[in-house]
């Protein structure tokens, strides 16, 4: 803080010596002209002038260069986020809702095995009702286009992806999420054309009730796109 203030006590100090200067100049201009000494006088003045033009273009290059001192107290950074997977920096301060590097990498860690145990006993339990089942999360890992799984029964085929998400959190299905899987839907049913054939549905599997009114209204009105189940875990 020191080192900042001090720096800019000493541009502000050059500044008014040179001030100074060119109004000492100026007067000097017009007392000779005055005087009739027209050549000392010219000789002055069109100095001040180049004085003048001089720290008028070249002071913004020494400010850009030296930063700006308005803003000389450093930067705060945050720390990590739960449930934000960009944009963080360590810290030893714990606040509400945030968490240190080392417990945010851990607490992602735990929030993934529950991801993955989620899809496992939503896997069984297609299982359990007749369905050949591919896990395609756990076989493809985030290269899975949004469709953790798939199964097949017959003629029928779903797409699915699951939220593991507790219903005593902020975090909801919003509509958009819902969009954003009849997208990935459809983009892997025309990469993968062997389905084309076939009937498809997509389902959107939660293990609580965690929809907000927006993604209601939305499954309302889109039912021939996207179906919602609860499968409950306690895992």
């Amino acid at each position: 803080m020191g080192k900042y203030y001090k720096s800019r006590r000493s541009k502000n100090n050059d500044n008014g010596g040179m001030a100074f200067l060119i109004g000492l100049a100026l007067i000097i201009g017009v007392y000779a002209l005055s005087q009739y000494w027209k050549q000392i006088a010219v000789i002055v003045l069109v100095s001040s002038i180049f004085v003048i033009l001089f720290f008028t273009f070249l002071s913004p290059k020494e400010n850009e260069e030296a930063g700006d001192t308005n803003n000389y107290a450093p930067k705060k950074k945050h720390p990590y986020r739960i449930n934000e997977v960009n944009n963080y920096s360590s810290t030893k301060t714990t606040k509400k809702n945030f968490l240190p590097k080392e417990e945010w990498k851990a607490q992602q860690k735990i929030n993934a095995e529950k991801g993955q145990r989620y899809e496992l006993h939503v896997a069984n339990h297609f299982r359990n009702n007749g369905y050949e089942v591919i896990e395609n999360g756990k076989i493809q890992g985030r290269r899975d286009g949004g469709i953790d799984i798939l199964a097949k029964k017959d003629n029928l085929v779903l797409l699915i992806q699951c939220k593991h998400w507790s219903a005593s959190t902020k975090f909801k299905i919003t509509h958009a999420i819902l969009k954003e899987f009849i997208g990935n839907a459809t983009m892997y049913i025309q990469k993968n054309p062997v389905f084309k054939e076939l009937e498809i549905k997509n389902i959107f599997i939660t293990s609580e009730n965690i929809l907000d009114d927006s993604a209601k209204v939305f499954l309302k009105h889109n039912s021939n796109f996207v179906e919602h189940q609860i499968v409950q875990f306690n895992g």
